[in-house]
């Protein structure tokens, strides 16, 4: 199913925004939640927790893991993709980490996590990124 999405564009990202909003709405009519909630998702699970943070307040974190086309080309837009998450920083409404690795060359690259960071900086924004090496990576894959 993952690779009909993927060969399909992808899931629009107004339906990701959407349908985040309403998960969340839902864990919070339940009592046994408690008072935070956040967003946590890898490679483009990353790129939607980001988007969703940057389209909400509802959220009290976010983590981005190896968040994939957060940064994207002309090339790479779409109309299920319309716009590069990055564009909507300034609208982040809670705090972020990033965990990325060091020697990745494909999406997130170094230079696209840098023009990330630079990005949250220029915005304000509270955040804290990490950047792993391969050899970190290697002894976590037990």
């Amino acid at each position: 199913m993952a690779a009909k999405v993927r060969a399909e564009g992808g899931v629009p990202d107004a339906q990701v925004i959407g349908d985040t909003e309403g998960a969340v709405a839902w864990l919070r009519s339940h009592p046994y939640t408690g008072s935070k909630v956040g967003a946590i998702g890898s490679c483009s699970g990353g790129r939607h927790a980001f988007l969703f943070a940057c389209h909400t307040k509802s959220i009290d974190a976010v983590v981005e893991l190896w968040g994939g086309r957060v940064v994207m080309t002309r090339e790479e837009l779409s109309p299920k993709q319309p716009a590069a998450p990055i564009d909507f920083t300034r609208n982040l409404s809670c705090p972020l980490l990033g965990l990325f690795g060091r020697e990745d060359r494909a999406a997130p690259s170094p230079e696209q996590v840098a023009l990330h960071d630079a990005e949250l900086k220029k915005q304000g924004k509270q955040y804290e990124f990490h950047m792993y090496d391969a050899a970190v990576k290697e002894r976590l894959q037990v």
